[in-house]
């Protein structure tokens, strides 16, 4: 499952365009909702065919824990087999 990807110019997008396909909405939702409680990703706009990116360079090391325990949160649950279907 690939909730973000970080790009060589500094560039962090969240994939909600591919997130909606592969997970239950309300965990999106759910997570969607966690980031923007985080303040680098408080932005953050949520489209179900966007892909909303922040600068990886402006996320303090504390927000991207945060980051991470919200994405295992909202997504850790899903089985390999879940997670690549």
């Amino acid at each position: 499952m690939s909730v973000f990807s970080v790009y060589t110019d500094g560039t962090m997008n969240v994939n909600y365009d591919y997130l909606t396909r592969q997970a239950n909405t309300k965990d999106v939702e759910a997570f969607h909702g966690d980031l923007v409680s985080i303040p680098s990703f408080s932005g953050l706009q949520y489209r179900e065919t966007g892909f909303p990116s922040v600068d990886i360079g402006n996320v303090s090391e504390s927000d991207i824990t945060v980051f991470k325990g919200a994405m295992l949160s909202s997504f850790g649950k899903y089985s390999e087999r879940e997670r690549t279907k």
